[in-house]
């Protein structure tokens, strides 16, 4: 079968090409393999946009009863007399609108001290609100330069009471490294990464600390705890493998773990969201598309759906 796709190329501007498949599901594959993130889809060949040439007969004879057509509707219009109008109605003045002065509204001010429990003071002194998530206290610390330890973090985040600080203390993260990791391994595998804080200078020593730190399983861990322990102790060895054996920088492998993250949960999104479109669609080649997808889903170690396009617990 042909189907004309239409997508952007490289330089952005849209481009309609035709391609053979032998269904719709086939074409998907082969789109994916290529990188081509189809903008429309078509049955048949590009259509030629030329304009066949009318005989001179049929334009002539319709332009005599175009005027035939014409003139009598001006005779019809010129022969009626036009009705009176009626003189238009005044329309009532409006009462002046009353101006109202509302009081000037003047914000209190923020005082050095606080003892609010939405707020905090970081360690250089700056009142800001309480971080809900760790990715918050490492972004609040490195607002100002010289702060930039884990430590830090840490004293910051440990101001929130009970919001978080419980399950990060129980994972005995000693680094920014594993602090970022832990994101990672909690953030669902079917929704991309958010940008990131920033790693600090230091990396290098960073990650030797949280290479040389074991996520052990501790009394009071609970099965959350475990698993997420686990989750960061497996990406921690992919990192190392990116340092050691590809050459990369510590921030060079924790960018492509997220990068990896973002392809595999990017992938899911697509192929859900074409196979839900062709089951609102009645269309027969739903079930041919679900195997195709599912198929290059496992290849890519992507997670998986059913065929109510749900997704599969792992």
């Amino acid at each position: 079968m042909t189907f004309t796709v239409t997508y952007r190329d490289k330089g952005g501007d849209l481009v309609a090409a035709p391609f053979e498949a032998e269904s719709r599901a086939a074409l998907f594959a082969t789109l994916a393999e290529r990188g081509i993130s189809a903008v429309r889809i078509e049955d048949g060949a590009p259509k030629s946009r030329r304009r066949a040439n009318v005989p001179v007969k049929k334009v002539a004879l319709a332009a005599v009863l175009g005027g035939i057509v014409a003139a009598v509707l001006l005779f019809t219009v010129f022969s009626r007399s036009p009705a009176p109008k009626a003189a238009p109605r005044p329309k009532p003045a409006k009462p002046a609108a009353v101006k109202t002065v509302s009081p000037r509204i003047i914000l209190p001010t923020l005082p050095a001290e606080t003892n609010k429990s939405d707020m905090i003071v970081l360690p250089n002194g700056v009142i800001t609100n309480k971080p809900k998530t760790i990715a918050e206290a490492i972004k609040m610390v490195r607002l100002k330069p010289g702060f930039h330890s884990y430590k830090d973090v840490d004293e910051v985040f440990s101001k929130t009471n009970l919001f978080q600080i419980g399950p990060y203390k129980t994972l005995n993260l000693k680094s920014s490294t594993e602090a970022q990791l832990s994101l990672v391994a909690t953030r669902p595998r079917t929704l991309t990464m958010p940008p990131m804080p920033p790693m600090p200078p230091h990396m290098e020593r960073d990650f030797e600390v949280a290479m040389n730190n074991c996520l052990a399983e501790m009394e009071g861990d609970t099965e959350a705890d475990v698993a997420q322990k686990k989750k960061i102790e497996m990406l921690k060895d992919m990192m190392h493998h990116y340092v050691s054996e590809e050459g990369m920088t510590p921030s060079q492998a924790l960018q492509e773990i997220q990068n990896e993250h973002n392809r595999s949960a990017n992938l899911y999104q697509l192929y859900r969201g074409e196979y839900m479109k062709l089951l609102l669609q009645n269309s027969p080649d739903a079930d041919a598309f679900y195997d195709a997808a599912v198929g290059k889903l496992r290849e890519k170690g992507a997670p998986l759906f059913d065929r109510d396009a749900k997704y599969i617990e792992e």
